[in-house]
């Protein structure tokens, strides 16, 4: 399915997100497609969401029933008591990756975070040397 002629249904903060929720979607018996930017692509979820979001498009005659299936899916899932579902006992493996994860994410922000710095600097280190050469001898 190509972009001509899709509308989108639901802007994700993430990749992931997107696909989650093509995933409803699609367990609803409707087809979506997912168009990640390039930059969420890469890993900056922060950047996409920033660029409008990473869209869950349907074609035009799915749109409604894409929607109630959205609307449907969320009151089922605020309605779950998560306090009350008993999932077994944690597994000791899924919690040091999950520590490790934590770690990987924030130092991923701190990356993200210093690119860009270090482009708005860059970009501002640009414009100072065109005004300088604009007005020097």
């Amino acid at each position: 399915m190509s972009s001509d002629g899709l509308v989108t249904v639901f802007s994700a903060a993430s990749e992931f997100e997107a696909r989650t929720v093509s995933s409803v979607l699609e367990e609803a018996g409707i087809d979506a497609v997912v168009f990640p930017t390039a930059i969420s692509m890469l890993g900056f979820d922060l950047a996409a969401q920033a660029l409008g979001g990473v869209p869950v498009q349907v074609r035009p005659e799915d749109e409604e029933r894409a929607r109630g299936a959205l609307r449907l899916h969320r009151y089922i899932a605020s309605s779950v008591d998560w306090d009350s579902v008993d999932v077994g006992d944690e597994d000791a493996e899924a919690v040091r990756l999950g520590k490790l994860g934590g770690n990987v994410r924030s130092f991923g922000r701190f990356m993200v975070r210093g690119g860009l710095i270090a482009a708005f600097g860059l970009i501002g280190l640009t414009v100072l040397m065109g005004v300088w050469r604009m007005l020097g001898p």
